[in-house]
C-alpha cells in the first residue's frame, strides 16, 4: 500500500454522504485488514470504498447495495482491474445470505444509520459472520450529545430529512456494539467533522436538496457530527483436554455452590468439603503438570477467580466427570447433597 491516502487521492470522487473517503483510511486501519483477507461492505454506494479496498489492500470485498443495485459497482471494478475482487450484491445486512465466521471484518461507512429501527437486527448478523477475533466498524453521521437545536428540527421535518430518527450519538452506538456482544476498541468524533459536513454540502447542488444545504450551514457544528466505532468479536474459549475429559470455565455445575459461597452462606461443613476439594484440584494439577498434561485450570479462570475466596476457586477448578456414576457414587453424591448443600 503506497504511503499517500488511497481515498483521498482518487482523481474523481463519487461519494454518497460527508466525509465518506477521508473517514474510510482511520476506519480501514481500526479494522487491521491485511492482504488476502475477505472483507464486507455494509451500504456500496457507488462502489467506490470497495474497488480501492480491494486494489490497494488486496482483499476480497462483498459489497451489499440494496437501493442501488450493484452493476454499476462490478463495471467500477472491472474499471481498475479488481473483477474477481469485488461482488456486488443486492442483500439486507438485517438477512444476511452467508454462513457464520465467513469474513476477516465487516465496515459500513456512512449507511449503517439509515437502517434506523432495524440496527441492532443488522449489527446482529454482521456480527455472526465476522469470524472470532475480527473487528466491526462504522463510521458515519453521528449527532452529538445535545439536544437538537429547535430550528435545525423544523428543517429536517420540513426537508423530510430523517436526521432525527438516523442520526445517534458515538455513545449510543458504542452500548449497541457491547449489546451485540462485540468488545469496544475504538469510539471517538472526528474532529474534522463540520469541515467536512461543509465540503459535502458545497458539491450537494442536485435541485431539491436546498432545506439540506440550509440545515448544515445553519446547525454549525451544534448537533451534526461524524463518528467512529469499532468493536472485536471475542475468540471463544476453547475447553483444555484433561485425563478426566475436558475441563474449562464453568464446565463443572456448581453455581448454587458459587452463589452460597460468594454470599458467605457456607455452612461449616460445606466450608471444609469445599476445602479439601480445592486441595484435591490442586493436587489433581501438579500430576498433571507432571506428565506433561494441560493444567486443569486456564487463564480465563485465573482471571474470573480474581480475588474469589479459594473456596468458589475451588469449586471452579473441580474436574468434571466423564463416565456415568456408579450407585456407590450415587449413594455418596445424595449423602453429600443431605449434609451439605452442595450439588454433587
Amino acid at each position: 500500500m503506497a504511503c499517500t491516502n488511497p481515498f483521498t487521492s482518487v482523481d474523481e470522487p463519487a461519494i454518497l454522504g460527508p466525509g465518506t473517503l477521508d473517514m474510510a483510511l482511520p476506519l480501514v486501519d481500526a479494522l487491521r485488514l491485511h492482504p488476502g483477507m475477505r472483507v464486507l461492505e455494509v451500504g456500496g454506494g457507488t462502489g467506490q470504498v470497495a474497488t480501492i479496498l480491494a486494489k490497494a489492500w488486496d482483499v476480497t470485498v462483498f459489497t451489499l447495495e440494496p437501493w442501488h443495485g450493484g452493476e454499476d459497482i462490478q463495471a467500477r471494478a472491472a474499471a481498475v482491474g479488481v473483477t474477481d475482487r469485488v461482488v456486488a450484491l443486492t442483500s439486507r445486512a438485517q438477512d444476511l445470505p452467508f454462513a457464520a465466521d465467513t469474513f476477516d471484518g465487516v465496515l459500513s461507512i456512512n449507511s449503517f444509520e439509515m437502517i434506523g429501527d432495524e440496527r441492532p437486527a443488522a449489527l446482529a448478523e454482521m456480527v455472526r459472520v465476522v469470524r472470532p477475533g475480527a473487528r466491526v466498524g462504522i463510521a458515519e453521521p453521528m449527532c452529538l450529545p445535545a439536544p437538537i437545536p429547535p430550528e435545525i428540527a423544523e428543517l429536517d421535518e420540513r426537508g423530510r430529512l430523517r436526521f432525527q430518527q438516523c442520526f445517534r450519538t458515538v455513545a449510543w452506538n458504542r452500548d449497541l456494539f457491547t449489546r451485540a456482544g462485540l468488545l469496544v476498541t475504538q469510539a471517538c468524533y472526528f474532529p474534522e467533522a463540520r469541515p467536512w459536513w461543509l465540503a459535502y454540502e458545497a458539491q450537494a447542488t442536485q435541485p431539491g436538496r436546498e432545506v439540506e444545504c440550509e440545515l448544515i450551514r445553519r446547525d454549525e457544528g451544534r448537533w451534526l457530527s461524524l463518528g467512529l466505532v469499532v468493536g472485536e468479536k471475542p475468540v471463544a474459549h476453547t475447553a483444555a483436554p484433561t485425563r478426566w475429559g475436558v475441563v474449562g470455565p464453568r464446565s463443572t455445575n456448581y453455581s448454587y455452590a458459587f452463589v452460597r459461597a460468594a454470599d458467605g452462606l457456607l455452612p461449616p461443613v460445606a466450608r471444609s468439603s469445599a476445602a479439601s476439594t480445592y486441595e484435591s484440584a490442586a493436587a489433581a494439577r501438579r500430576e498433571n503438570s507432571k506428565g506433561g498434561h494441560i493444567p486443569v485450570t486456564c487463564e480465563a479462570d485465573a482471571v474470573s477467580n480474581k480475588g474469589r475466596s479459594p473456596i468458589v476457586s475451588a469449586l471452579q477448578m473441580r474436574p468434571r466427570r466423564t463416565q456415568p456414576l456408579s450407585y456407590g457414587d450415587s449413594a455418596r453424591s445424595e449423602h453429600r447433597r443431605a449434609t451439605t448443600g452442595i450439588p454433587a
